[in-house]
């Protein structure tokens, strides 16, 4: 009464019919499905992230929901592109992929979301769940791609890929010149990648299997790192930071490596010229550099994420790692780091290290 009288009100509980109702358990599933295929349409790189919505609904509300999120997006990019291609059928402007965006969808955002789903629930390690994954997919693409050519007639395969790669050029010195605008550097680019046309148009179609499989294990990364931005590890030692390289894989870039340099190096007239050699041991040399960039950048992250710094500075620190990422000069640092953390252990895994808190890990 006297609380009353001062003004003073005392909080009291919510009565029961007062609170707001439950959300529907569908309702995860129908909001990141549709997120799905609103990222997916995106141009890449981003659209490369579509698998991350279910990534995150399988994670927060388990399985059941994240086949469900996937089920919805399935649904979702197919209605999207039957209208595309009823509004492309009707004379709009507007491109329709049609059955290849769906196969698309199929290959790239649905088969590793659900590899992952499924990987990330019954391993130990984000890790452990990404070696799986990358190991199955790839395999089960290189098992599609046999397939494909042994059930197709007509033109061959590194025949089809060497066009392609020839049209990708032309598009690439067409739109570069119209870019360039009397800008010297650029013309003399332009002029460099012009010249050298045929080059780069039969090498880009023998590494073309080291440049797929470089592109979907970072592209597996990626999704597993976004959604872990969201949802977390599941315990101190399941840390991306901590992923390291087997021993032998070292061993094997050094084979891949003498295979090059036997052949175009300055040992080259030790051994015939072979080029199946020369282009075995540079997809090799491709896809392990890949390999040891992310280790580098699992090196870079270990120390950076157990500075003492406050949450404005990590944000600037891992926006200018982006960019050195993508720079060839500084990006390649990278890769450098790796292949040190692989002879000289740098990040000392089997020593307790302090993080940020304090703490001994």
């Amino acid at each position: 009464m006297l609380g009353q009288a001062m003004g003073l009100e005392q909080p009291q509980e919510p009565e029961e019919g007062r609170l707001p109702p439950a959300g529907a358990p569908w309702l995860p599933a129908a909001i990141n499905g549709t997120l799905v295929a609103v990222v997916f349409a995106l141009p890449v790189p981003p659209a490369l992230l579509a698998p991350v919505p279910i990534l995150i609904a399988w994670r927060r509300y388990g399985r059941r929901i994240g086949l469900a999120t996937a089920m919805v997006a399935l649904l979702s990019v197919s209605l999207l592109q039957g209208v595309l291609m009823a509004l492309s059928a009707s004379g709009a402007d507007i491109p329709a992929t049609g059955w290849q965006g769906l196969g698309a969808f199929l290959v790239l955002v649905l088969a590793p979301a659900l590899s992952l789903g499924v990987a990330l629930e019954r391993t130990d390690t984000a890790a452990a769940a990404l070696t799986a994954v990358a190991v199955g997919y790839l395999g089960l693409l290189a098992v599609g791609v046999l397939l494909v050519e042994l059930l197709t007639t007509g033109e061959d395969l590194l025949d089809r890929v060497g066009k392609w790669v020839g049209e990708v050029l032309d598009v690439a010195i067409a739109s570069g010149r119209e870019a360039a605008r009397g800008d010297v550097e650029i013309m003399e680019a332009i002029g460099t990648l012009e010249s050298r046309r045929d080059w780069y148009q039969r090498w880009a179609t023998r590494l073309m299997p080291a440049l797929v499989a470089s592109s979907a294990v970072v592209s597996l990364w990626v999704n597993v790192l976004y959604a872990r931005w969201f949802t977390g590890p599941r315990d101190e030692q399941d840390d991306l930071c901590r992923w390291q390289l087997p021993m032998w894989v070292t061993y094997v870039f050094m084979v891949c490596a003498a295979l090059v340099v036997f052949q175009v190096g300055p040992l080259a007239g030790f051994l015939p010229r072979w080029d199946p050699v020369l282009v075995v041991g540079a997809n090799g040399l491709l896809l392990l550099g890949t390999l040891y960039w992310l280790q580098g950048a699992a090196l870079a992250n270990f120390y950076f994420f157990r500075l003492r710094v406050g949450p404005i500075t990590r944000m600037v620190g891992v926006g200018l790692q982006a960019i050195l990422m993508v720079r060839p000069v500084t990006s390649a640092m990278y890769a450098a780091a790796g292949m040190a953390e692989a002879w000289f252990d740098l990040r000392k895994l089997g020593i307790p290290v302090d993080d940020d808190n304090g703490v001994e890990r």
